[in-house]
């Protein structure tokens, strides 16, 4: 302190600004750290970190998490909680250990279990039906959201011929189809990762229909590596996209099969040069889509609850988180409609389901499509497994905290497309036709966090104006800089490794 006061000349109210300052910016952006068990260190994988009702943000893989405090005052508190361990509150200004130990909670379980152990866990499961529509209420909202989706594709088989093309010299041709067998004979047996994270605020009216404001998305991906189909097409269409010339627009067929009538077959394979961009109304599908399957409606993903009597239930521990009870419920298929095995947390007060976690049961499989020998494709789902939490709102019902999907997918495309242009001289009709084929595993990880959620008036909802495209910054090493101004998922050790 004498040295500041020498050294900068300053007067001691000067140096009090100063030491306010310094200690405001200490939490004024941003707190990170390591969520680990009391008893055995080991890290805590999916615990909530929460300021407030409705601000939060849930630890990664590894139990490291990151999130903002700039709107928040040093007094208040990061509370962290996880199911079967006791709660825990820091102060923001008295956070100074980056390591937070949660002691499990193991108080009165027996005395618990001894008075519970008679339930029938078909009358909780009916109860918990009967209380859906109290505990998630459809409601208009305002939702700020990161999405964290990893996509690998192996490739088992690949091919991509252009077998002609009009408005190309045939050397060219040759040359195009030659590199491209040596890009495919690479990629063989290989598999690339590709990490997409997306930051946006979504608006919610009572009636499930949305609206997004994308606020920033990056794609981290090794463009030299890439060996997913759709970069061994792109390559493809950029070569022959720069030989097209006219104006004119093409059909498209596949095999026999009309596909479309008036195609820009120019600016279609141009695109391809272009830089990557986010389509704003499949993105909205996409969520309208989760909203359907996580949402208890009629064709849920969750029919282990809405359609529960084709599903065994047993008891499988009772705990208490927050300090009401908590029955964990195993559930397995008894008949053959249903699908999944599991465990469902539910709050023996409210019959809310606070988290879910389940995979497709032994010997299922999920949603396919084989026309392979009809139509040269096919598609299967070989595994699923799913992790979802709800957060409790400050009115007592519930909504979507986080999600994580981890999918597996087998892939078969082999079809012949054709472009012909519409010309009204047949003769002078420019033609080119592909053969393709693509044959490999696909595995998707998909992270969704809620990290704030308001309430939203309808006439906040139709000021909102949804864009039709956004564009996405291609990266190819992880920079922590990039989302410094937002709360995020804190990104595990293989993006943190990721680059060339």
């Amino acid at each position: 302190m004498i040295i500041l006061e020498k050294r900068f000349n300053l007067s001691k109210f000067q140096l009090f600004l100063v030491i306010f300052i310094l200690s405001i910016s200490g939490f004024a952006q941003s707190i990170s750290g390591t969520v680990l068990d009391g008893e055995t260190n080991e890290t805590v994988a999916f615990a909530a970190v929460q300021i407030g009702d409705s601000y939060g943000v849930i630890t990664n893989n590894e139990g490291n998490f990151e999130i903002g405090t700039s709107r928040f005052s040093p007094n208040d508190s990061l509370v962290f909680t996880f199911l079967g361990y006791k709660r825990r509150a820091v102060a923001i200004k008295d956070f100074t250990d980056q390591k937070v130990f949660l002691v499990p909670d193991i108080n009165t379980l027996s005395e618990i279990y001894l008075i519970d152990r008679n339930l029938d866990p078909m009358t909780i499961m009916g109860k918990v039906q009967e209380n859906l529509s109290k505990n998630y209420p459809k409601q208009k909202e305002k939702f700020s959201v990161f999405q964290r989706t990893k996509e690998n594709y192996k490739t088992e088989n690949s091919d991509f011929v252009i077998k002609k093309a009009d408005f190309v010299n045939k050397k060219i041709v040759k040359d195009v189809n030659s590199e491209l067998a040596l890009l495919i004979q690479y990629s063989k047996g290989k598999s690339s990762n590709i990490y997409y994270d997306t930051y946006f605020e979504i608006y919610k009216n009572e009636k499930d229909s949305l609206k997004l404001d994308i606020k920033k998305g990056t794609k981290l991906i090794n463009l030299e590596r890439n060996t997913s189909t759709d970069n061994l097409q792109n390559k493809a269409f950029a070569t022959i996209g720069a030989k097209l010339e006219g104006s004119n627009s093409f059909k498209l067929r596949s095999g026999i099969i009309p596909i479309s009538d008036s195609v820009d077959l120019k600016r279609t394979f141009n695109a391809s040069k272009k830089a990557d961009t986010l389509n704003i109304k499949d993105k909205n599908r996409e969520f309208s889509n989760h909203l359907s399957d996580f949402g208890f409606g009629k064709n849920s993903d969750f029919s282990f609850i809405t359609d529960y009597k084709k599903y065994n239930f047993t008891i499988d521990k009772v705990f208490s988180y927050n300090d009401e009870l908590v029955y964990v419920l195993y559930f397995e298929p008894n008949k053959g409609s249903a699908n999944y095995s599991g465990e469902v947390y539910i709050s023996a007060d409210t019959y809310a389901v606070l988290k879910a976690k389940y995979k497709l049961a032994d010997g299922k499989r999920g949603n396919k499509i084989n026309l392979k020998l009809l139509l040269g494709i096919k598609y299967e789902e070989l595994s699923r497994d799913v992790l979802v939490i709800f957060n409790r709102n400050e009115n007592s019902t519930y909504s979507l905290k986080y999600l994580k999907t981890n999918i597996e997918q087998y892939i078969y495309l082999n079809r012949s497309f054709t472009f012909i242009e519409n010309n009204k001289d047949r003769k002078d009709r420019m033609k080119l036709k592909l053969d393709i084929l693509s044959e490999g595993i696909n595995k998707t990880e998909n992270e969704i966090l809620v990290i704030d959620s308001q309430p939203l008036s309808i006439a906040d909802f139709n000021k909102i104006n949804q864009k039709t495209k956004t564009s996405v910054q291609t990266i190819e090493k992880y920079d922590p800089t990039i989302w410094s101004p937002y709360t995020i998922i804190s990104p595990n050790q293989a993006i943190k490794d990721f680059e060339n």
